[in-house]
């Protein structure tokens, strides 16, 4: 199978290493001055457990060309870079393009673009930073007993033989589940991760600094409760179930979890890191959930408070 990865930044790179290395026909683009930084020192990784560092070489390209066949492109951008991406992935020769990250209003501008049948989505087990064009890494799945976690799935929910081939794909160097609801995957995913990284902001700290402030994991656990419930009001079900959790179990009890979870190397460099680096991400999909809240008829005073809404804007 031949990949391109469009995307350099810390999960193309990742996972283009990866991918290479378990021997697949794989190659990166990348734009300006990470361009040229690939094609004069490859991939550099550090694992920010072991501190091991690896170097990894790989085709690099800075462009698209329609007269090459790409049996699948994973795009690895965040979320308010895609738009600008279109043109280019609409021209490309490929059948199979998997979008990889935050999404709150599902795929229906990919789909416009691309055509419904092009058209996947998908969500990384890893985190990082870049620290001068050096990827910084930490996988979820580290210490599990299993290897560098992603889901995928099928826009319409389907078990294809493509998705089965791609899930095996990414088998070969990583472990990875289906969908049957990846765009509810993928929204739920960001009614969690969205809160956490403006409370980040909110407290001018890293994870380890949230985790000491008890006023704002409280402001971020109702936050995330409002941004499910808003998320079923609108028949978007809540996938993974077990993330409903949240929306039950005692405050004290929410925040507990949470402060262990933020208190970790995991977080500080998965989340924390891609927090800090992709504000303007974040900022974007806090606007797209602004524009959710508006169709919902109960108050969302957490939301308003953590993402500075006001009602009369």
């Amino acid at each position: 199978m031949r990949i391109l990865v469009f995307g350099a930044g810390v999960i193309g790179s990742l996972y283009a290493a990866r991918l290479k290395d378990a021997g697949l026909d794989v190659t990166i683009l990348a734009r300006a001055r990470r361009f040229q930084f690939l094609c004069e020192n490859g991939i550099i990784l550090d694992n920010g457990y072991t501190e091991e560092r690896t170097v990894h070489e790989i085709p690099v390209t800075d462009r698209i060309d329609p007269a090459d066949v790409w049996d699948l492109i994973i795009v690895c951008l965040r979320k308010n870079q895609i738009a600008d991406a279109l043109p280019e992935l609409k021209r490309a020769n490929t059948e199979s393009v998997l979008f990889m990250g935050n999404n709150v209003k599902g795929p229906g501008e990919l789909i416009a673009a691309l055509g419904a049948e092009r058209v996947l989505m998908g969500f990384p087990g890893a985190g990082g930073i870049m620290e001068e064009d050096v990827v910084r890494y930490v996988d979820s799945d580290e210490g599990r007993g299993s290897r560098w976690g992603v889901t995928i799935g099928e826009i319409d929910g389907s078990q294809s033989k493509r998705i089965e081939e791609i899930k095996d794909v990414f088998h070969s160097s990583m472990s990875v589940e289906t969908t049957d609801n990846i765009t509810a995957w993928v929204m739920t995913h960001a009614s969690i991760a969205v809160p956490i990284a403006h409370a980040l902001y909110l407290v001018e700290g890293g994870t380890y600094e949230l985790a000491d402030r008890q006023d704002v994991l409280r402001l971020m656990i109702f936050a995330v409760r409002e941004s499910l419930n808003v998320q079923e009001s609108l028949e978007i079900p809540i996938v993974p179930k077990s993330v409903k959790i949240y929306r039950w179990i005692p405050v004290w009890v929410a925040t507990t979890m949470m402060r262990a979870r933020l208190s970790t190397r995991m977080a500080e460099i998965g989340i924390e890191g891609h927090a800090l680096a992709a504000q303007d991400e974040m900022a974007a999909l806090a606007d797209e959930y602004v524009e959710l809240i508006k169709q919902v008829s109960f108050p969302t005073p957490a939301l308003h408070a953590l993402y500075n809404i006001h009602d009369d804007e």
